[in-house]
């Protein structure tokens, strides 16, 4: 074999080398963004659940709530004209 015979299959080899660890990297880099991918969902997942869920409560609950304060309000009320009756 000639030297640049032998310089020819020295970069062949190299070549390949890099060709190897570019695949290894690449496949190294689709499963980080899978991960962060998966990740990013869990968090958005936590973040909703930390967030305040009275939208995610049935109608029928809601109104009963709406229904105590309302009450509750109109109490107030007519406590407060009462009261200021009782002091005129």
């Amino acid at each position: 074999m000639t030297p640049l015979d032998e310089a020819l299959q020295e970069c062949i080899t190299e070549i390949d080398g890099y060709g190897r660890e570019l695949k290894r990297l690449q496949d190294t880099v689709r499963q980080m963004k899978k991960r962060k991918e998966y990740l990013s969902d869990i968090a958005n997942r936590l973040k909703e659940m930390l967030k305040p869920s009275i939208r995610r409560l049935p109608p029928e609950i809601l109104l009963h709530v709406f229904y105590i304060a309302w009450e509750d309000a109109q109490r107030t009320q007519v406590d407060g004209v009462v009261d200021n009756r009782k002091l005129g």
